[in-house]
């Protein structure tokens, strides 16, 4: 491995690392953008670290042949504006067909009109806001959308939880957050037997730490829900849980959209139970019977010496994804890496079989979870 700085932008400082990569016939060099500092940085470092192992097992059972996959990492330092110039720097002076990432709904959307007018692959593994593949031919998402996880969610945690009356809270300045709160505020206005009593926004930019929010809390502490659905990123659910429970609010629920388990293990940490109960939208857990899944899990411990957690799952099958359709691609030209993408259908993966629908958005069933001693475990 060795790294080197890029500069982009006006003064900007990219950090751009090569894992393997040469310029060599026998190598394709993928580009990867990920927060590897900041506020995402764990979410991010967790992210590569399932790459980096699906890449290993890529190469060493020669899927491809006598080529073998290199990544260029660059670190978006968990800000929107840094993923643009990330991939600019990828694409323009590292020359990859493909970039996998970035990690948030917001990045991805930023980064669209640029693989869209240099046609190079974007293909997120996590970004989930509804819409965004539709703007491009070009991108690609191995997550779940919020379409296809808030209906399946809210259906089994009403019967689980038995809500009448839930309050709502929204990091409105994040996409994902959004998207997943519109999902959610809709279907709940269509049920007769629920009320929303409390619908509560705030705003934290990307990179930043979230402010103090004791009057949303307090107005969602006042009208008594049933359940509280909180649509944020990891730092948000952490500080909304957090700071809630500080303010009384320890016996409701929580409904969160990808809700990680290492996100509700270290905020039980920090306020011991104050997750607990909590429900998930999920797309893998790492009790998953899927045969593949399991080999993951045991191969990805094996190497670190701990279990896989729900990012490093997604970075994990976005690279065999990719894998796949390289297989089968006619040249790795970004056009022909496209088009190979487009014509996945029911692939064995970790999530279970996987396809691309006509947009470019993953297709396969969800897992609704909760919270019971530190663990999840999945709602039927």
């Amino acid at each position: 491995m060795r790294s080197r700085i890029l500069f982009a932008g006006l003064g900007l400082a990219l950090l751009i690392t090569a894992c393997d990569s040469a310029d060599d016939d026998d190598v394709l060099n993928i580009g990867v953008v990920l927060p590897l500092s900041g506020t995402l940085s764990e979410a991010g470092k967790n992210m590569l670290e399932g790459m980096d192992l699906a890449k290993d097992e890529v190469n060493g059972a020669q899927l491809l042949g006598g080529t073998r996959l290199a990544f260029v990492v660059a670190d978006n330092q968990s800000i929107v504006d840094e993923s643009v110039s990330a991939v600019n720097v990828l694409i323009d002076h590292n020359l990859v067909p493909i970039i996998l990432g970035p990690l948030t709904s917001s990045a991805t959307s930023e980064i669209i009109p640029i693989a869209e007018a240099k046609e190079v692959v974007a293909f997120s593994p996590t970004s989930s806001a509804t819409g965004l593949s539709a703007r491009s031919s070009w991108l690609f998402r191995s997550s779940l959308t919020v379409e296809r996880l808030v209906p399946t969610g809210i259906e089994v945690s009403k019967r689980h939880l038995g809500y009448q009356r839930v309050a709502t809270i929204v990091n409105s300045g994040d996409a994902f957050s959004n998207s997943s709160n519109d999902k959610i505020t809709e279907i709940l206005q269509a049920d007769a037997d629920v009320a929303i009593v409390s619908a509560q926004s705030y705003v934290r930019p990307h990179g930043e730490s979230i402010g103090d929010l004791t009057n949303e809390l307090t107005d969602i502490l006042n009208a008594d829900p049933d359940a509280i659905f909180l649509s944020g990123l990891p730092e948000d659910q952490f500080g909304v849980i957090t700071q809630a429970h500080a303010l009384g609010i320890t016996d409701t629920p929580y409904i969160s959209t990808l809700f990680a388990l290492f996100d509700v293990q270290k905020i039980n940490e920090a306020v011991a139970g104050a997750a607990e109960g909590a429900v998930t939208f999920q797309v893998w857990l790492e009790s998953s019977e899927a045969p593949l899944s399991k080999n993951f899990v045991n191969n990805y411990t094996a190497r670190h010496g701990t279990a896989p957690e729900d990012f490093a799952a997604r970075g994990y099958a976005s690279v065999y994804i990719l894998a796949e359709a390289l297989a089968s691609a006619e040249s790795y030209e970004a056009a022909s890496i496209r088009s190979a993408l487009a014509a996945i259908r029911d692939l064995g993966t970790i999530y279970g079989s996987f396809s691309f629908d006509e947009n470019g958005d993953a297709v396969y069933n969800p897992i609704v979870a909760h919270v019971q001693d530190n663990q999840f475990v999945i709602l039927q």
